[in-house]
């Protein structure tokens, strides 16, 4: 797609006038990726180190204001359900169906002075299929199975996702997202504490929308050692690799057998910085061994207010570089700088620090927060838990 192209869409003027009329969403959809891009052939959503918008441009510069509101609104509201985590073990086709009524309805309904949101004709909504209203997904999900031939609806019969009749938007895009589905609520709980931080004003909203946000901010996240655990399991090339030393299974001695060779490229990023003390580091440098024991090669990067010393970890060291001030975004320059990009960044620190900053890379990033650290919900991407979590499950 050309730059000319690019350069044509915004959504400014939609996020000015949700700010005013409905500034929840104004400032939710601010915690938005905005990607310009004929990928999708309408919008799309996905959660990796953020949360993503894919807009094609031809599609949104065809619609009314009141249609791009409508669509904006949408987008939001998949996120806030989490959709792109649920159904997945669902016949895809019919669960979109189910996703796009259970939200609609909410946009068709819902107008505020002169602020209206409208949907393009070929919406889908409850009284498309004569189903009742303000049920959730899975809700019309199994009615929509159990009177699919009444319907005439077709199922998909395979995983795959994309846009199918009546759907507004691109929901293939949901499978590209970090595969953790505890990685994908966290990412939409705290885009939604950074909200209210900004505008408690939600109580004017649906009372099923108030009731989603509700569910995403109790929504109980695993530990951060479990979270380690599934990086760890998603960033582990499993290889099989010939050798003399084992006798084939089936041929015996006289041909090679096998061996599995596990590779992980991780980085570790430490915060080296002066309000790090030792026994924090003692503690993650702990875990750092158990996934050495495993076999794993670990990258492993000090940083105060710059990159110090690196190197493979092999013992926890006497002594580390830095402590002075706090910056995190050198470590991202520095992995983004690396001809062989780590699969996953776990950085720990006490968030301390100037956190307004972009990620140059996409590489999930799991922020590890002291005990006494920085409100985690104020990371600028990527997932974060707090290690007391941890230790108080530990002590029980």
């Amino acid at each position: 797609m050309s730059t000319e192209k690019l350069k044509d869409v915004s959504i400014e003027k939609e996020v000015v006038l949700m700010l005013k009329y409905k500034p929840f969403y104004g400032h939710f959809l601010q915690n938005f990726r905005r990607i310009i891009t004929d990928e999708v052939p309408t919008l799309g959503v996905n959660i990796t180190d953020k949360i993503n918008l894919y807009i094609n441009p031809d599609f949104y510069n065809s619609m009314s204001l009141e249609e791009k509101l409508g669509v904006l609104e949408h987008e939001i509201l998949h996120i806030i359900n989490r959709h792109c985590v649920r159904g997945r073990k669902t016949d895809q086709k019919i669960f979109n169906y189910a996703c796009d009524i259970a939200i609609n309805q909410y946009i068709e309904h819902y107008n505020s002075g002169q602020y209206k949101s409208t949907l393009p004709k070929n919406a889908l909504f409850p009284k498309t299929f004569g189903l009742p209203e303000e049920k959730t997904a899975e809700e019309y999900y199994k009615l929509l199975i159990k009177n699919a031939k009444k319907l005439k609806i077709k199922c998909s019969g395979k995983n795959g996702s994309g846009n199918g009749e009546g759907e507004l938007d691109d929901h293939s895009k949901w499978g590209e997202g970090n595969d953790s589905e505890d990685y994908q609520h966290q990412i939409v709980k705290n885009a939604i504490k950074k909200t209210i931080e900004k505008t408690n004003n939600y109580g004017n909203l649906p009372s099923n929308i108030q009731a989603e946000i509700r569910k995403a901010l109790h929504h109980e996240t695993v530990n951060w050692r479990s979270i380690l655990q599934k990086f760890i399991y998603r960033a582990t090339i499993v290889n099989n690799l010939p050798t003399r030393k084992k006798p084939n299974r089936r041929y015996g001695f006289y041909f090679d057998g096998n061996k599995v060779e596990c590779k992980l490229d991780m980085l570790v990023a430490l915060d080296t910085s002066g309000s790090i003390s030792d026994s924090d580091l003692s503690l993650f440098f702990s875990e750092i061994e158990k996934i050495k024991a495993l076999g794993m090669e670990i990258l492993i990067v000090e940083c105060d207010t710059r990159v110090g010393k690196t190197y493979k970890f092999k013992n926890i060291p006497k002594v580390v570089s830095g402590r002075g001030g706090t910056e995190f975004k050198p470590i991202f320059d520095y992995a983004n700088s690396l001809r062989q990009k780590p699969n996953c960044i776990v950085y720990l620190t006490d968030l301390y620090a100037n956190l307004n900053f972009k990620n140059p890379t996409n590489i999930p990033t799991l922020w590890a927060v002291t005990e006494n650290g920085n409100d985690i919900k104020n990371i600028p991407f990527g997932v974060a838990v707090k290690l007391k979590n941890d230790m108080e499950k530990k002590n029980d």
